[in-house]
């Protein structure tokens, strides 16, 4: 059995693509890792002008959903443009623009100083046009994976049937009330939200991956690696789980409004479709392996935005789910 052919270090792949794009030539551009996750980031200089190199190093990213989703978003959202893409020595990479902007996770850690109210805005605006401007074409179909939270009809009940049989063997660590609360959640969602059309996610709307100028500025979003085919709600709710207070979400929610409707109940709607994403990772995961404390903790956080965007949230679906006889 013939072994693969062993990748190149990404640092020397981003060297080539770096010759390539600045010219032969050109002076011996510098290049700097920036960051190294499911992708190795890579800063490289020449003649005063910087470009951003990403290698997808990993899996858990596509560098055609980033191009795909980057084209289809850059005029409306502020997008650091693509300037190519392609595959060295067994890696996929893009280059683009390098954006300078200080992340949104900096002033929340209190790192910057930038106005977290006119940030938070701004991400808003930048979600409303992102829910207004998504509609699903055939070219994304093509490109963008699906998300398994677009369910519909017998997949849905698949899906809640499954994570109830889960919930049943997980009660008696977890507890049955607990449980109970998280498919409550969940069926809420899919009774209300899980029919309305998908649009294209940026899939990773985090304060990590928006650039603001001082001003609170939205300049750049970056990270597009997981762009995918999914309810509105996806990432509306990643970004509302960093809004502290109610000023912060209200602040969010003006900017979506400014550029789309967004419903009265749309905290609850968001911080559902959250429980469901929970609920699908634990029907998933083996009962009793090694992830399992990982998704305790995320249910826990889950149910904790939950009591607070809807202290009175206590329907009876979960505990008629947990009651009903074993298929």
């Amino acid at each position: 059995m013939r072994r693969a052919a062993p990748r190149s270090h990404p640092k020397s792949v981003a060297l080539a693509v770096a010759r390539e794009l600045f010219g032969q030539r050109a002076p011996r551009p510098a290049i700097h890792l920036v960051r190294r996750d499911r992708h190795a980031l890579y800063r490289t200089t020449a003649g005063g002008r910087a470009i951003a190199i990403k290698l997808f190093v990993d899996v858990g990213g596509s560098a055609a959903a980033e191009a795909h989703a980057r084209a289809a978003f850059g005029r409306q959202l502020p997008v650091p443009p693509l300037i190519t893409q392609g595959r060295r020595d067994g890696l996929d990479y893009i280059a683009l623009a390098w954006c300078k902007g200080t992340p949104l996770s900096d002033a929340i850690r209190r790192r910057a100083r930038i106005p977290l109210g006119n940030a938070f805005e701004q991400a808003g605006r930048a979600l409303g046009l992102l829910a207004r401007s998504g509609r699903v074409a055939p070219a994304s179909r093509r490109v963008l994976p699906r998300s398994p939270l677009v369910l519909t009809g017998r997949s849905r009940d698949r899906f809640l049937r499954d994570f109830a049989r889960k919930v049943r063997v997980l009660g008696t660590r977890w507890g049955a009330t607990f449980l109970a609360r998280l498919v409550d959640a969940a069926g809420w969602y899919h009774d209300r939200c899980a029919t309305e059309e998908p649009v294209v996610a940026h899939g990773d709307f985090q304060p990590d991956n928006l650039l603001h100028a001082s001003d609170g500025r939205l300049v750049g979003i970056i990270d597009w690696e997981l762009s995918t085919i999914a309810p509105r709600w996806s990432d509306l709710s990643q970004m509302l789980r960093f809004a502290a207070t109610d000023a912060l979400e209200e602040r969010l929610a003006s900017g979506y409004r400014a550029v789309h409707p967004l419903p009265r109940d749309w905290t609850r709607a968001a911080r559902a479709y959250d429980a469901s994403r929970i609920a699908l990772g634990l029907a998933g995961a083996p009962a009793g392996g090694a992830d399992e404390p990982h998704w305790r903790r995320h249910a826990e956080a889950c149910l904790a935005y939950l009591d607070r965007g809807d202290p009175t949230h206590a329907r009876r679906t979960g505990h008629a789910l947990l009651s009903r006889p074993r298929a």
